[in-house]
């Protein structure tokens, strides 16, 4: 996977603000440790899993005390399963608005991008085809839009 600076470099040169590039690093790659950072307060994960209307990011956290559906919650959260990558982008729109969304979509990618070794329209096809289906499709055009333009670019950095 890159480095959080590589993440941090390509989420500025998207418009991302720096400190929130680093919050969805930490989002994306340790989900637990950021989702207790933020709400621990507001739970007691050794009782009852989480039903919470208002506040989309508990609902990630309840996800972690379902260990009987043998669901991976972890490291990268969001691109495996549609309803994850919903439920995450929805948490990170609460805390960081549409900035968070495209660091969040743009961390995914260029995981993904490093990890495989398709050409160009290939890569960004999968890409949309993984993340595609929220309610924030609108930015994930942007983002893809954004690595097509940069791609020779991005390609140097993640080798």
């Amino acid at each position: 996977m890159p480095s959080w600076r590589i993440h941090d470099k390509w989420s500025k040169r998207l418009g991302v603000r720096e400190e929130i590039s680093k919050e969805i690093n930490e989002l994306v790659d340790f989900p637990y440790k950021w989702l207790m950072k933020k709400h621990g307060k507001e739970i007691e994960m050794e009782n009852e899993i989480i039903i919470h209307t208002s506040n989309p990011c508990l609902a990630l956290i309840s996800l972690f005390k379902l260990k009987y559906l043998e669901i991976k919650i972890g490291h990268d959260i969001g691109r495996k399963r549609k309803w994850q990558a919903e439920l995450l982008f929805k948490c990170v729109y609460y805390h960081y608005g549409e900035e968070g969304i495209k660091a969040a979509i743009l961390h995914h990618a260029l995981d993904y991008i490093e990890r495989v070794s398709f050409e160009k329209i290939e890569t960004l096809s999968r890409i949309r085809e993984k993340l595609e289906g929220t309610n924030f499709d609108y930015i994930l055009d942007e983002v893809l839009r954004f690595i097509d333009a940069n791609w020779i670019e991005i390609l140097k950095d993640l080798s």
